[in-house]
């Protein structure tokens, strides 16, 4: 016999123990972005927010409908994709993070609306000056943005035309574009040389036939547009030898053998369209094949690490180009430590640091992590100028001053030319935030926007000052991690990427920000109305 008390526990424990939480179901609808039509047969994913793995995946019925059943309760991203369109999460532009539904426990929840944007197609011939096909040519779809205070280029799609110089390109978001087309590699390597005479290939060229990017045209599409018929022409230029010594006395150390590269001083365009390459295992080198054009002469070592030992600007123009002598140097070692200021506790391992360089391309600029206490180190710095970028920053915290030599660099370039250079960076607690919402003229929120913020004025090189974001489904956002200072705030329908940073951009739209002063550890409300996008 189960003693009265025992009842009593069992009784007490049955009645306190918490029920499972009821699953959920979360219901829409996925339609055409440009008509509203329903769209059938898209496939349909539920993600839980912050994670990439799926948790619910169906197909949408003959009127776009959807329903998942059984969705426990938690925070997910929903998303649509089909055939001809490009995939795109709720309340965002393609490709963009996109909002989230909170689902609580038996919630019923319906009319979420996916829409996707139709695909762009752009086709077109690659030709010669003479209008005669060139096989097989490459092209690069290109984007401008405007990073760490310079604009550069982004490659979005890359190609190669058929047989007779004919390509496709798909699935391409509304935007503004630009087309590069180059002969390629077999119209390199099979470049025309008749007995005596200079060897010659195909320039690239930007549509429809600019070789300098200064005079390229842009491409625009809008949502489901097919532009037929574009013409890239290519030209024939003569090919040129680039040849030198070098000056290895300043090496303690010298490597067995260097690799010396051409790289374009255009931000962002590939090395293999333009520049030439060699490996030297003596004191002298010589590339040929060059194509006339602004370089950055890159000497590293061949071994394993690799370190670059010369950067040094050269113009190839209307000759062959002798007699360089270029120093090497050797590497240097740059250490220096985090600190920080106020009521901050942090895992400082979190933090990544980058050295861009501020006097041209560089194959792989120097990164680094700081350890528990703070210190780190950038080994194999090639001797120039850099400037400091700091991400991933604990919350709370903002970044308010990077040291060398006691001197303060942060958003200025560095010269780091001599060994035993010591950094500082300075962390303060005390980061505010903003929080808004965007609305539409009704007054009602505006789902589908991105959020820009700017320091007020301009300070280009600052990355850490700039922020986006896009508006969730109630047309809700937060920006944090702000350091104290002026801003200003735009509501976007369409942006690309990087433009928040390209102050002459931001100027066309002046009049339609928002302007907000954020003290430490602030805290502000802002509503903002969307600008649309250009149609």
């Amino acid at each position: 016999m189960i003693p009265l008390t025992a009842w009593a526990l069992a009784a007490f424990w049955w009645q306190s123990s918490p029920e499972p939480p009821k699953p959920a179901v979360v219901a829409g609808r996925v339609v055409s972005a440009t008509t509203g039509e329903p769209l059938a047969r898209a496939r349909v994913s539920l993600r839980q927010a912050g994670g990439s793995q799926v948790a619910f995946l169906t197909t949408t019925d003959a009127q776009g409908d959807f329903r998942f059943e059984g969705v426990p309760p938690g925070s997910y991203v929903p998303a649509a994709e089909k055939p001809g369109y490009l995939r795109q999460n709720l309340g965002a532009r393609p490709s963009a993070a996109g909002g989230s539904v909170s689902v609580a426990p038996g919630q019923q929840i319906s009319g979420v609306l996916l829409k996707l944007t139709p695909q762009a197609i752009l086709t077109g011939r690659i030709l010669d000056e003479e209008g005669e096909p060139i096989a097989y040519a490459g092209l690069s779809v290109l984007r401008r943005v405007y990073a760490e205070g310079v604009r550069r280029w982004i490659s979005v799609r890359e190609t190669q035309a058929n047989e007779l110089g004919e390509f496709r390109v798909a699935e391409l978001a509304p935007g503004r574009y630009y087309l590069l087309a180059s002969g390629g590699g077999r119209q390199r390597a099979s470049a025309l040389r008749l007995p005596g005479a200079r060897p010659q290939a195909y320039a690239p060229a930007f549509y429809p036939d600019a070789p300098e990017e200064t005079t390229a045209a842009p491409v625009d599409l809008e949502a489901g547009r097919r532009l037929d018929g574009l013409e890239i022409r290519l030209r024939r230029t003569p090919l040129y030898r680039v040849s030198g010594r070098l000056v290895i006395a300043g090496l303690t150390e010298a490597p067995g053998a260097y690799r010396v590269a051409l790289l374009p001083r255009a931000s962002g365009l590939s090395a293999g369209l333009f520049g030439g390459a060699a490996l030297s295992r003596r004191e002298t080198f010589e590339m040929s094949g060059v194509l006339p054009g602004s370089y950055l002469l890159t000497v590293m070592g061949a071994d394993r690490a690799g370190a670059v030992l010369a950067r040094q600007p050269i113009e190839v123009a209307q000759g062959d180009l002798e007699g360089l002598v270029i120093q090497l140097a050797p590497p240097v070692e740059v250490r220096g430590v985090v600190r920080l200021e106020g009521p901050l506790k942090a895992d400082l391992r979190s933090l990544r640091l980058l050295l861009s360089p501020a006097d041209g391309p560089l194959f792989s600029p120097p990164r680094a992590s700081p350890q528990a206490d703070g210190a780190f180190r950038f080994a194999g710095v090639a001797r120039g100028s850099y400037r400091l970028q700091v991400s991933g920053l604990p919350e709370g915290a903002y970044l308010k001053a990077v040291r060398l030599a006691g001197q303060d660099v942060l958003g200025r370039a560095m010269e780091l030319a001599a060994a035993g250079a010591a950094l500082e960076v300075v962390l303060a607690a005390g980061a505010g935030h903003i929080e808004g919402m965007v609305l539409k003229d009704s007054g009602d929120p505006e789902p589908v926007c991105t959020v820009a913020l700017a320091p007020e004025p301009p300070q280009p090189y600052r990355s850490d000052l700039y922020r986006r974001a896009e508006c969730d489904a109630e047309g809700r956002f937060r920006l944090s991690g702000l350091a104290p200072g002026t801003y200003k705030l735009w509501a976007f329908e369409e942006i690309e990427p990087g433009a928040e940073r390209d102050p002459d951009f931001l100027r066309l739209h002046d009049s339609q920000a928002a302007k907000v002063e954020i003290a430490a550890g602030g805290s502000e409300q802002i509503r903002l109305k969307r600008i649309a996008a250009a149609r």
